[in-house]
């Protein structure tokens, strides 16, 4: 079962691909993960520009860069993606995309 998925431009990402460590770091449009009960969140940036996203607690998080910052200057192993500011058209695909994604119901 997928627990999440990473939407790029042109491509995506999952758990069932590789661990986090292994998913690509640069070009993220929006992250679905699933929400108990039987549901699912999507993570982005709703200003269309870059954002930044971080592996924490067993689940991804969006923010800005203070909160990448703030998320770096904690102990343990992180893992940062950065967004990528498209064309407004391929955003909405991509964000629709991850937003009706049948893998998370």
């Amino acid at each position: 079962m997928v627990t999440w998925r990473i939407y790029y431009e042109d491509s995506t990402f999952s758990d069932e691909d590789g661990d986090v460590a292994d998913a690509p770091a640069l070009g993220v449009i929006a992250i679905v993960q699933t929400k108990q009960p039987h549901s699912r969140f999507v993570e982005h940036d709703v200003a269309y520009t870059e954002g930044y996203y971080w592996w924490e607690g067993g689940r991804w998080y969006a923010g800005d860069q203070f909160g990448m910052w703030d998320y770096l200057t904690r102990p343990g192993l992180k893992r940062v993606l950065f967004g990528r500011m498209i064309h407004g058209e391929a955003y909405i695909k991509a964000l629709n995309a991850a937003t009706e994604d049948q893998d998370f119901r």
